[in-house]
């Protein structure tokens, strides 16, 4: 479990987590990875995923891009001055835009359609390919895992990742 208490998509310290998780994953005969994340933290989980070859991706509501790009493309200007602050810092530039890091890995992306005024559905679709698996429920919470919670189906997710091969 990774918590990014700078509130900067696990940016700030890119480097430090990276690392940390490299360490973990060295640390012992793991048969699966799993990354799993919530807003920020699902951007994260794609990014990190992605870069460690993950089994399994599960990003509940991420967003999917950071760049100025966000807000021409997606005409999301949510987070301007976060967005501004790891738009500047160094070596990241091309982790800014998911599209750039995604690979085979399974991911899967839970998103409420009318969250956030639609930006939810907006990053989530800005992913969208062969290799990703879209799932929409019609809700405008961000916290897309405490309404899958709340609605009994979170653990069956979580579950199937788990305990299937």
């Amino acid at each position: 479990f990774i918590r990014d208490l700078s509130c900067t998509w696990y940016l700030k310290k890119y480097d430090f987590f990276r690392q940390r998780i490299h360490e973990y994953m060295d640390s012992g005969g793991y048969t699966k990875s799993i990354f799993m994340g919530c807003s920020s933290g699902g951007y994260a989980s794609i990014l990190f995923g992605s870069i460690f070859n993950a089994n399994t991706i599960l990003a509940f509501s991420p967003q999917t891009i950071l760049n100025k790009d966000k807000e021409i493309k997606l005409n999301d200007f949510r987070f301007s001055n976060t967005c501004r602050y790891v738009q500047a810092l160094p070596s990241i530039s091309d982790k800014l835009n998911l599209q750039n890091v995604v690979n085979d890995s399974n991911i899967q992306i839970y998103f409420g359609e009318t969250a956030d005024k639609g930006l939810d559905s907006k990053h989530a679709h800005f992913l969208e390919n062969k290799n990703i698996g879209l799932h929409s429920y019609q809700t405008n919470q961000h916290t897309i895992a405490l309404y899958l919670r709340d609605k009994g189906l979170l653990m069956s997710i979580i579950s199937k990742v788990l305990y299937v091969n």
